[in-house]
Parts: structure tokens; C-alpha cells; sequence
């Protein structure tokens, strides 16, 4: 998937995120996303650096574990809900 970079995080990882599934994106990675805790960030048009990252995923049961759990974890934290509670929290304190 190839967007322009809005600073916003696009709909398409917030799915994979929702569902929960291991991601490998380009830098500069949205600002959620970190390397090797919810995805694999390579650099942009390095096909070989693409083909390496797939396969650490392919064989590596326990990274997609991991990416899984962190990315469910993290489409929670950034549900609308989530955000406007946060939000209003923060005015009621100032």
C-alpha cells in the first residue's frame, strides 16, 4: 500500500492494526509504529530489504506473535473513543 504521507495514520494500517496483523512499512514510519515492536520498518523502494523483512516474518512465529499482541494493543489505544476520552479528561483539567 503507497499513500502520501500526511503525518495522520492511514486507514489501511489502522485495519491491520484492528485485526491484529504483523506490518512492514517504510520510513518514516507513522508515529505509533516502532520498529520491531509493531512492525518492520524499511527503507522505501529497497526490494531486497522488503524481501528480507518478509522472510524474518515467514519464518519467525514469535515476531508475529509479538507484532500481533503490540498491534492490538495499539488499535485500542487509538480508537476515536479512546482519544476523545483522553481528550476531554484534558480540558476538564485545565
Amino acid at each position: 500500500y503507497r499513500s502520501s504521507y500526511s503525518g495522520a495514520q492511514s486507514q489501511a494500517i489502522m485495519d491491520a492494526l484492528a485485526f491484529g496483523k504483523p506490518l512492514i512499512v517504510t520510513k518514516p514510519a507513522q508515529g505509533n509504529l516502532k520498529n520491531n515492536e509493531n512492525a518492520i520498518v524499511i527503507n522505501p523502494g529497497d526490494v531486497d530489504e522488503l524481501a528480507i523483512a518478509i522472510q524474518k516474518l515467514v519464518n519467525s512465529k514469535n515476531l508475529r506473535k509479538i507484532l500481533s499482541s503490540n498491534n492490538i494493543k495499539l488499535a485500542n489505544k487509538l480508537k476515536w473513543s479512546n482519544i476523545a476520552k483522553a481528550t476531554n479528561r484534558l480540558y476538564e483539567a485545565i
